[in-house]
């Protein structure tokens, strides 16, 4: 059964593109614990559409799509636990993938250096946070998410939303892993 989600717990900001179209982006506070949430590439995901499509042996350690480190560009996953997560998904694992976008390139978004390092290091403060929680120097760790774009609305009154797929990520804007639901202006 779904269960209307609050205006606290997701935030609805809306944006004008550069396309000029305006889009609705979904996001929600989530509380990480050790409990609902693993940095241990579950059995499922260990090979990826990649693998399978290249036909690659499967790896103990997982994929490199879906493996759980920090990569150095900005890029990692976590896995949370579907049953316990708010909103339902049709996907056929127990484990949805979290992720965290990649920097991109300056050129992208004309960004400086200065503002690309001080992304990557919000995406890394954030990684050394989901350690600590692991190793258990933190009982809990609360994240904001971005569930576009695999997300559908069923219902606007009440909120209702089911994830399309197995995939979440972390919300970020210009580069910046943005840790509060309020509206942001990109480049600012």
């Amino acid at each position: 059964m779904l269960a209307p989600l609050t205006a606290q717990e997701v935030a609805i900001n809306t944006t004008l593109g550069k396309d000029g179209v305006e889009r609705s982006y979904y996001h929600l506070k989530y509380t990480l614990t050790r409990e609902n949430s693993t940095l241990v590439t579950p059995k499922e995901w260990l090979q990826c559409h990649y693998c399978v499509v290249w036909q690659e042996p499967i790896n103990p350690k997982g994929c490199y799509h879906n493996r759980c480190y920090w990569d150095g560009s900005g890029n990692f996953i976590v896995y949370i636990k579907k049953d316990v997560f708010p909103i339902p998904s049709g996907c056929n694992s127990d484990w949805l993938k979290l992720e965290m976008k990649p920097n991109r390139s300056g050129r992208v978004y004309e960004t400086s250096e200065a503002a690309l390092s001080h992304a990557l290091e919000s995406k890394r403060q954030l990684w050394l946070q989901i350690v600590e929680l692991h190793e258990g120097r933190l009982e809990q760790l609360e994240v904001v998410l971005e569930l576009n774009p695999y997300v559908s609305v069923l219902s606007d009154s009440p909120l209702l939303l089911k994830l399309n797929h197995c995939n979440l990520y972390f919300r970020t804007a210009d580069n910046k892993y943005i840790n509060h639901l309020k509206a942001v202006e990109a480049n600012q």
